[in-house]
């Protein structure tokens, strides 16, 4: 029973394999199912091409060796039909032409199928590549803080690798596969008993192989998966902790768990690049065997001449050992593949995605009024705890609010849901009295989210020029100098970007490390103010900056645009000074603060 469930479970993995192929080259092959179909057709040519040498090889080197004996080959009784063949040796040259013929096609039919298959793999890749980047940056905001950047990269780098390698194999396999049962049935025709006799053995050379081959890259595809894992965590961790690392003097710890793990990845990989190909040197190895066994038998028992036999089916072992060989290694490949390779198809098929993002309804906003949380409750996906409990809150066009509590209490939260970039769990939020939360009233919501400018916590900059990053995302020739000017006096950068070597050309470096903190949140501050938004939304956008200089900034943005509605989350009481309104959120709840006392 152990070993029927064993074989079932077998089965039942490679089924499923093959449905993640098929999957794979079905979401590949949008837009290109005719370039598949077309695919297919050559690769069944190609394996014909290959058949008919195997064919014509036996009464080809018959005419050649004994050409008394060709008379009794079915190729001759053809050819015997027309009138200027008389004898053995006239068939020598048309069956020559034949022979070059068929060779010269199979050439042709081979060079086409290889630049054609790549060509649909390269079609297919880059299909699944931007429709998995599109799945991501169309996702909502919630996929967004329950993935890691770590885990986003690493499905790119190495899970889209092993998918697109992964369909390359299956293609490949499928034109393998042609071509070898092909092959199979012209061995039969040349000789059933010969042709039983290799299928037997290398069933059972196959099948003595297999299961030690196929726990070795089980057990070594879970290992790699993970390692690489940790690799790429060890590298983030140390870029990012690079002062704290320096100060502590603490290299040594990274570089050996870099180490630890890098070794296991590496000799993991070596296990499945010898499983993968030791089972080719055994099955060459087992056709060597046959047909020197084969001739030894038949000259010496039947004293029947084997050349011609022996010639036609080396060729066609020739031809269908690297058919075999292929298809072994292919499917081991794959096996190893597997785990990272469906990652990817997981992306792609189960990333939440926020289609409101994707309706275009142009680039303008909407003439913001007033927007109202009504008993708006939250919960992280699969979580019961309440962040946010029965909310409510109204502000106004034009106002300016504030927003503190203790770390943990639902603040960030609160930001999120203002934003709409989350969903309420329970209640609605409505903007000029519309419940944009009701999936009817989209464009509204879209409306809604380009009239936001959002300064975060963490501000991220790109290592390109202030101009670049202040006017994020537009063209050089597009941008308006003196709107960008104006955006930098408000902040309060200005200045420092005048008496800089480049000025507005100066480089910030990765994540602005060539300025201050300071110098960074204004600028982030001037690519806000830059983009003319209706809603100002700070979180903790001024926290680097001293009291003085805040309060600068923040009397500067008010004169910048008199009607900018201003939402600020602060954690000293000192940033929302004179601004209009303050809420306090305590475990969840929403409350209306006069006592500024933490």
């Amino acid at each position: 029973m152990i070993a029927i469930r064993r074989i079932f479970l077998k089965i039942s993995k490679r089924l499923y394999i093959l449905k993640h192929l098929i999957n794979l080259c079905k979401i590949g092959s949008q837009g290109n199912i005719t370039k598949f179909i077309f695919l297919i057709i050559i690769s069944l040519l190609e394996g014909i091409s290959d058949t008919l040498p195997v064919l014509i090889v036996v009464p080809f080197i018959t005419l050649i060796s004994n050409p008394e004996k060709i008379w009794d080959t079915t190729l001759a009784k053809e050819l015997s039909n027309l009138s200027f063949i008389n004898q053995p040796s006239d068939l020598l040259l048309p069956s020559f032409l034949i022979f070059i013929s068929v060779i010269l096609i199979n050439i042709f039919l081979k060079l086409f199928t290889i630049n054609f298959s790549n060509f649909v793999k390269a079609s297919f890749g880059h299909k699944i590549s931007k429709l998995a980047f599109e799945k991501v940056i169309y996702s909502n905001y919630e996929f967004n803080i329950s993935n890691s950047s770590t885990k986003i990269i690493d499905d790119f780098y190495v899970s889209i690798g092993a998918c697109l390698a992964n369909i390359d194999s299956f293609l490949d396999a499928m034109r393998s596969f042609f071509t070898l049962t092909l092959i199979i049935i012209a061995l039969f025709i040349i000789n059933k008993e010969v042709t039983f006799l290799i299928f037997i053995v290398c069933s059972l050379t196959y099948f003595s192989t297999s299961f030690v081959k196929n726990n070795i890259l089980s057990k070594n595809g879970r290992i790699l998966k993970v390692t690489v894992k940790k690799q790429t965590d060890i590298i983030q961790e140390s870029w990012g902790y690079k002062k704290n690392i320096i100060l502590e003097n603490n290299q040594k710890s990274f570089l050996k768990k870099y180490s630890y793990f890098n070794q296991k990845y590496l000799f993991a990989k070596a296990k499945v690049n010898s499983a993968v190909t030791k089972p080719k040197f055994v099955i060459e190895g087992s056709f060597i065997l046959i047909i020197g066994s084969i001739a030894f038998f038949l000259k010496s028992s039947y004293n029947y001449d084997p050349i011609p036999l022996l010639g036609g089916i080396a060729l066609g072992l020739q031809k269908l050992l690297p058919n075999v060989n292929g298809i072994f290694q292919i499917y081991s490949s794959m096996v190893a593949r597997h785990e990272r390779s469906r990652d990817i198809e997981n992306l792609i098929k189960k990333t939440p995605q926020d289609l409101t993002s994707i309706k275009e309804i142009g680039n303008k906003g909407i003439i913001f009024k007033k927007l109202q949380l009504k008993n708006v409750s939250y919960k992280y996906p699969g979580t019961k705890k309440l962040i946010i409990s029965n909310g409510n809150l109204s502000i106004k066009n034009g106002e300016s609010v504030g927003i503190i509590g203790r770390t943990g209490s639902g603040k960030s939260t609160l930001i999120n849901l203002i934003m709409a970039l989350m969903k309420p769990s329970e209640g609605c939020l409505e903007i000029n009295g519309i419940n944009i939360t009701d999936s009817c009233n989209e464009d509204t919501l879209i409306k809604y989210r380009k009239s936001i400018s959002h300064v975060p916590q963490t501000i991220f900059l790109n290592n390109v020029t202030i101009l670049e990053n202040i006017a994020f995302g537009e063209k050089i020739l597009e941008i308006d100098y003196e709107k960008v000017i104006k955006a930098c006096k408000a902040a309060k950068i200005y200045d420092f970007i005048k008496n800089s070597e480049k000025g507005l050309y100066s480089t910030v470096g990765e994540r602005g490390v060539k300025i201050s903190g300071g110098q960074l949140q204004r600028i982030a501050l001037a690519r806000a103010l830059y983009q003319d938004k209706k809603i100002l939304i700070l979180d903790e956008a001024t926290s680097a900056l001293d009291n003085q200089t805040e309060k600068e900034v923040i009397n500067s943005i008010k004169k910048y645009d008199p009607k900018l509605t201003i939402i600020s989350i602060a954690h000293r009481l000192s940033t929302l000074y004179d601004y209009d309104r303050i809420l306090k959120v305590i475990n969840g709840k929403i409350y209306n603060e006069n006592n500024l006392s933490l």
